[in-house]
C-alpha cells in the first residue's frame, strides 16, 4: 500500500524502551532530509486537504507542542502520522493512556530538555541501529538507566549545555556539535530506583503492548473508596488526592504515582483492576506517612517550647552527626521560622556548629584521600572494569563521599598529563 511518507517503523514495540514521538518526528523528518519544522508543516498542509470531515485541522504550532502528552494538538497529530506513513499504534510513544484519568497537561511531569544513557547510545552506535530517544527518558520520575545502572545525563560532556527539546541536532550537540556519548569514565552508578520509576516502567510496557489503551476515568477514586471500607485503612485520607467537587475534576500523574506508593500497590494494577488491587490489602505500609493533621490541631505550649529550646541546646553541646534546624524542629508542632523568632541565638549556635562540622569532616576527608596516589595498578583496573567502578571502591575504601574520590583523581590525572 502506498503512503504519502516513508513507513518508518517506531524502536522498542511492545517494550519499556519504546521510542517518544518526539523522537519519532525527528527521524521521520531526517528520513525525508528535511528539518522538524519544515515537516511539520509539509505534514500539515497534507493532512488539512486529505483529512475526512469532522476531523481536526493540524497547525503548524504543533511544532512546539510537547509531544509526550495528550489532547487535541497531539490527537490529530498522531492521526496524521498514522494515515501518513500507514503505522497504526503510535499513540503508545505517548502517554495517551492517561486522557480520561488526568488532566492534559503533563508539564509537570515530563522534561522540557533531552535526558540520555551514554550507555544505551554508545549500543546503538556499535550495532548500527537508529539512534531514538526514549519516552521513559522523557518523564521526570526516570532519573537512571535500568539496563545498564546508571544516571541519565542531561549535559553535553564538551561545553556542558544542555540540550533543548526543539533541536535537529540529536544525537550532537546543538551549542558544539560534538558527540553527546562522553566518556565511560565519567558515567555515575545509579544503583536505587527513584519515587515512581518501577510504576512509570510497568505503564510505559503496558501501553506498548496494547496500542490505544485508555484507562479508565475513576478507577482510581473507585480503588480510594474500597480501601476505605477496610477497618485497618479506613481513616486514610484521600482529599489530597482527588478534589471533592460536584463534578471531579482530573488530578495529575506524578499525585497517582504518590497515591499508590502511599497504599504500597502498584499503580497499573489499580488503574486496570481497581477491585482485585484493593483486595491485596496489606497488612501495613512498609513506612507509613507522617500525618501532619497531629501537628495542625496541636498547640505549641510552654513545655514544649522549653523541651525544644533544652534539645537545641543539647545538640550544640554534644551533637555529632549534622542537622538541619528544620530536621531539629520535626518532633515538635512549629516550623523553623518560629524557631528563628522565638531562640535566635540559639540558632545562630546551631548553624555555627553545623559549619564546624562540615568543616571538620571536609579535613577528614582531605587527609584520608591524601594518601591516594594514581598508580599504575590503578590505572589498569579502571581500564578493565571501568573508572565508575574504581571510584566506588575507593570510596568505599576511605570512607570518603564519591564526588571527593572523583574530584581527587581528577587532578591526579591532570597532574599526570601535565608531566606527560
Amino acid at each position: 500500500m502506498a503512503t504519502q511518507f516513508f513507513p518508518l517503523i517506531p524502536q522498542g514495540l511492545g517494550t519499556e524502551d519504546i521510542e517518544a514521538l518526539d523522537s519519532y518526528v525527528l527521524r521521520l523528518a531526517t528520513e525525508h532530509g528535511v528539518s522538524e519544522c519544515q515537516f511539520h508543516r509539509l505534514l500539515a498542509w497534507w493532512w488539512n486537504h486529505a483529512k475526512a470531515d469532522g476531523q481536526h485541522s493540524l497547525g503548524r504550532h504543533v511544532t512546539y507542542v510537547s509531544k509526550i502528552g495528550y489532547g487535541k494538538d497531539v490527537d490529530t497529530l498522531v492521526q496524521a502520522l498514522e494515515s501518513g506513513t500507514g503505522i497504526l499504534g503510535l499513540s503508545s510513544l505517548t502517554l495517551a493512556a492517561f486522557r480520561d484519568v488526568c488532566g492534559v497537561h503533563v508539564g509537570s511531569f515530563g522534561r522540557s530538555v533531552h535526558y540520555w544513557c551514554p550507555a544505551c547510545l554508545r549500543e546503538q552506535m556499535q550495532q548500527g541501529l537508529p539512534i531514538y530517544e526514549k519516552l521513559a527518558w522523557r518523564l521526570k520520575a526516570i532519573s537512571r538507566c535500568t539496563t545498564h545502572q546508571i544516571a541519565l545525563e542531561s549535559s553535553c560532556p564538551w561545553c556542558k549545555r544542555n540540550q533543548l527539546r526543539h533541536v535537529d541536532t540529536w544525537p550532537q550537540c546543538s551549542d558544539c556539535g560534538k558527540s553527546l556519548l562522553s566518556r565511560e569514565h565519567l558515567w555515575r552508578p545509579a544503583l536505587h530506583p527513584s519515587d515512581g520509576e518501577t510504576d512509570v516502567l510497568e505503564i510505559i510496557k503496558y501501553c506498548a503492548d496494547h496500542p490505544g489503551a485508555v484507562f479508565d476515568r475513576d478507577a482510581a477514586r473507585k480503588f480510594w473508596k474500597l480501601m476505605r471500607e477496610d477497618k485497618v485503612l479506613g481513616c486514610h485520607p484521600g482529599y489530597e488526592y482527588f478534589h471533592q467537587r460536584p463534578d471531579p475534576t482530573r488530578t495529575l500523574i506524578s499525585v497517582l504515582l504518590r497515591f499508590a506508593r502511599e497504599f504500597n500497590i502498584p499503580l497499573l494494577s489499580i488503574l486496570l483492576n481497581p477491585k482485585q488491587a484493593a483486595a491485596i490489602r496489606p497488612l501495613l505500609p512498609s513506612e507509613p506517612a507522617p500525618d501532619r493533621r497531629v501537628h495542625r490541631n496541636k498547640r505549641m505550649t510552654v513545655s514544649l517550647r522549653k523541651e525544644l529550646e533544652s534539645a537545641l541546646k543539647r545538640y550544640v553541646e554534644t551533637g555529632s552527626a549534622c542537622k538541619s534546624l528544620k530536621k531539629l524542629c520535626e518532633p515538635y508542632p512549629c516550623t523553623a521560622s518560629a524557631v528563628r523568632c522565638w531562640f535566635p541565638n540559639l540558632v545562630r549556635a546551631v548553624a555555627d556548629h553545623n559549619r564546624e562540622l562540615r568543616r571538620s569532616i571536609s579535613e577528614k576527608h582531605k587527609q584520608s584521600l591524601e594518601q591516594l596516589n594514581l598508580d599504575l595498578g590503578l590505572v589498569l583496573k579502571a581500564d578493565e572494569v571501568g573508572w565508575h567502578r574504581v571510584e566506588s571502591d575507593l570510596s568505599a575504601q576511605y570512607h570518603v563521599p564519591l564526588h571527593r574520590v572523583r574530584k581527587r583523581l581528577s587532578v591526579l590525572k591532570k597532574g599526570a598529563g601535565s608531566l606527560e
